[in-house]
């Protein structure tokens, strides 16, 4: 599994146009072959800063990702509602279970 997450910051002004787009971005990134989940967080503590996890089955599969249309709009969209550079986090990992209840 290859994980991604990306922390950038936000004015309060533009957390609502943020969040729409990474709304549309984010459906249309999990209909994306090899995606296991994308998420879109704010902590309630820090509100002015946006954070992304997602899960995909391979390295190939978050590259054709990150070489999508999909990718290239969010990134039109956002980048100059960034309050600051993004930062990206981005690993290989191996599951060792999933725990329900």
């Amino acid at each position: 599994m290859y994980i991604a997450l990306i922390d950038f910051p936000v004015l309060a002004q533009d957390r609502a146009t943020v969040l729409s787009v990474l709304a549309e971005g984010a459906a249309a990134a999990r209909a994306m072959p090899g995606n296991l989940g994308f998420r879109v967080m704010i902590e309630a503590d820090r509100p002015d800063e946006v954070s992304l996890l997602h899960r995909w089955a391979d390295r190939g599969d978050f590259d054709a990702y990150i070489a999508s249309p999909v990718f290239a709009e969010m990134g039109r969209q956002i980048r100059p509602l960034m309050a600051g550079a993004p930062v990206s986090l981005r690993m290989q990992a191996q599951e060792d279970a999933t725990v329900t209840g």
